[in-house]
């Protein structure tokens, strides 16, 4: 469904419990938090298997980068989870080799970097996230690939004012970037939000509902 059957669809939900009618803003916070609540889920699934779904590879980017001679990589302005680090290693006889980096926590970084058995090297590199930026070691990695998450583009119902009503605007609404099958399980996630929990069998239910109420107005 696009974003415009979302909104009628969550707004006839809530209207048959008695829940009032979802403003235009209210409905948009609803819409992009319930998208991250999803994303997050598949993500935190994604982080024990490591098989990407349907929903997550939408959110799939690969971007090749060079790293400053400090070590510093600010992070890119859609980031939100990396997925896979890596950089190409050239041998001494002038072949070489892509190779990953490898990812630590602070506290092992400052170990790491402080060692003397384990050194970082361009064979074995590391990497660590602060707020802004990921450190790496060595400094002098030069290109990396990255492949990371980027953050979902907020869903929006658009409108324009007739006769003092919102009345949808497809030119300024942006739909949900998750797959249509999970657009049932968005809007149940909205309506949990105002207090309405729904199982599929009542989404299934309230859709022929609605069809039925269509076709007689």
């Amino acid at each position: 469904m696009n974003i415009n059957e979302g909104f009628t669809f969550l707004n006839f939900i809530s209207n048959k419990n008695q829940s009032g009618t979802v403003t235009p803003s209210q409905f948009n916070q609803l819409a992009d938090r319930a998208q991250m609540e999803f994303f997050e889920k598949d993500y935190a699934q994604w982080q024990l298997t490591q098989d990407i779904t349907d929903a997550l590879s939408v959110f799939l980017k690969s971007l090749a980068t060079s790293v400053p001679t400090d070590g510093r990589l600010i992070y890119p302005s859609d980031y939100l989870h990396t997925s896979s680090m890596r950089h190409y290693f050239v041998f001494n006889n002038g072949g070489g080799k892509e190779v990953s980096v490898e990812e630590v926590d602070n506290l092992e970084f400052g170990q790491r970097t402080q060692s003397e058995i384990v050194i970082p090297t361009l064979r074995h590199p590391i990497y660590t996230d602060y707020a802004d930026y990921m450190q790496f070691e060595p400094k002098n990695i030069g290109l990396i690939t990255m492949d990371y998450f980027r953050q979902p583009t907020s869903p929006v119902w658009g409108f324009t004012l007739v006769n003092n009503r919102p009345v949808y605007n497809a030119a300024t609404s942006t739909d949900w970037e998750l797959p249509n099958e999970t657009h049932s399980e968005l809007v149940a996630i909205m309506a949990s939000y105002l207090g309405i929990n729904l199982r599929e069998n009542d989404l299934i239910q309230y859709a022929e509902l609605q069809k039925k109420e269509l076709i007689n107005d």
